[in-house]
């Protein structure tokens, strides 16, 4: 068995480091990451310094990169505070062609309508996206309602809009 060119202790399957390229340099991984450490340690500069120079070079890619996560990986909503919150999920491939209305469109929003699974929803044009969040806004709806009925002359929805405005607080 072979031992630690290091610390000398001997190499299990365990402790051994088998990324090292090369067959004569047996290091244990404790040796083998402090080794790194230390590295690291010493061309800080030059590995900052590298990390910036790549980034300019391939910003359009990186940024591209980052808003293609965010679109599918990530879920904008408002708490009831009105500050936004950002949750992890999993969204269906993103697409340009409305899923309700079938219209290409610049650009798409994804509309989930259960909180619990926000992986669950659609991507859709704006003007779907509007319509969708005021049919899935009941007090909404009920609220047309009733005034397209006052409106109307016919006052016997305001029974129903109280007991939902009722109902609602339960």
């Amino acid at each position: 068995m072979m031992n630690c060119r290091v610390c000398h202790i001997e190499l299990t399957n365990d402790n051994w480091n088998p990324s090292t390229k090369k067959v004569h340099s047996y290091i244990c991984k404790m040796c083998d990451a402090e080794r790194k450490r230390l590295y690291y340690l010493d061309h800080k500069e030059e590995h900052k310094q590298r990390g910036k120079d790549y980034y300019l070079l391939n910003k359009i890619k990186i940024d591209e990169y980052r808003r293609n996560w965010r679109r599918h990986n990530q879920l904008g909503q408002l708490n009831k505070f009105g500050e936004k919150i950002v949750i992890r999920c999993i969204k269906r491939p993103h697409t340009l062609i409305c899923e309700l209305c079938n219209n290409y469109v610049k650009r798409t929003v994804y509309h989930h309508w259960d909180d619990e699974h926000p992986g669950r929803g659609m991507w859709i044009c704006l003007k779907c996206h509007n319509k969708a969040e005021a049919i899935e806004d009941v007090a909404f709806v009920l609220k047309y309602n009733i005034l397209k009925e006052n409106l109307d002359g016919k006052n016997n929805t305001n029974r129903l809009w109280r007991q939902c405005l009722c109902n609602k607080d339960k």
